[in-house]
This record gives C-alpha cells, sequence and structure tokens, in this order.
C-alpha cells in the first residue's frame, strides 16, 4: 500500500518500514524484503522495544542488514505503547503531558543507546534519523 503510493512519485515520496524488533531475526528479514522488493528507504523503531534499549546486542542483526542495504534508520521518540516499559511518563497525568515529553525525552535515551551504547561504532556506515524531537 504505501510502497505503491510512493510510486507516484518516487523522487519526493520515500517509504519506511515498520518491523517486528520483539523478532530481531524476522525484523532484519523484513527490512530485506522492503528495502529489496518493495522499494521502501528505511525503517522506524521507536527508542525502546518492551525492555530493551536500542543498544541491546540482540538487534546487532537488524542494524547489521540496514547498514549492508544503505537504509536509513528513523527513531520515533514517542514509544509508550502499552507493551513498552514507560519512562518518565509515571509524572504526568494527561494524555498531551505524555505525548508532549515522550518525543525529545525518547530521542535523547536513543542517542544515548546509539552513541555510549556502541551501536554507531559497531555499525560506522548506519544512517540514522531522530524524528519529532524538537517543535519544528
Amino acid at each position: 500500500a504505501k510502497a505503491e503510493f510512493a510510486k507516484h512519485a518516487p523522487n519526493r515520496i520515500k517509504s519506511i518500514a515498520k518491523l517486528p524488533m520483539i523478532d530481531p531475526q524476522a525484523a532484519a528479514a523484513e527490512l530485506r524484503r522492503a528495502v529489496t522488493e518493495l522499494g521502501l528507504v528505511g525503517m522506524v523503531v521507536p527508542q525502546h522495544i518492551r525492555d530493551k534499549n536500542l543498544s541491546d546486542p540482540s538487534f546487532d542483526v537488524v542494524w547489521a542488514e540496514a547498514e549492508r542495504l544503505g537504509a536509513t534508520v528513523c527513531i520515533h521518540g514517542g514509544g509508550q505503547a502499552p507493551d513498552q516499559f514507560p519512562i518518565g511518563v509515571d509524572r504526568y497525568h494527561t494524555r498531551l503531558q505524555v505525548h508532549a515529553m515522550t518525543h525529545p525525552m525518547g530521542n535523547m535515551l536513543a542517542l544515548m543507546s546509539l552513541t555510549v551504547g556502541g551501536v554507531l561504532k559497531r555499525f560506522p556506515k548506519l544512517h540514522v534519523g531522530l524524528m519529532e524531537s524538537g517543535c519544528g
């Protein structure tokens, strides 16, 4: 569906894959299919997957595949889905407060995992974008 939509203006519209990151092997295989068969240019991931940070070695298979394919990893800072381990949201009581703080804070957590956690050292050619971090 979105791969077809992007074909209408391939110079302007790019699509990325939402992957089953709870199963890193399946996520890597789906990324490969999304890029090589569907023409998608990358993937989107929250700042953590359940109780694991993005620097967890189990995700290395995904980062290796993204690096090999030249696919961009887009990190969406929100990530306070029902299955996720909430980070910092216990201090806020409205959806607006929770939503507003999880994006920049989530991307700070992701950046910590990518840099201090060693992901970018292990995969130096990995392309990463941090989405919805500010007020742009």
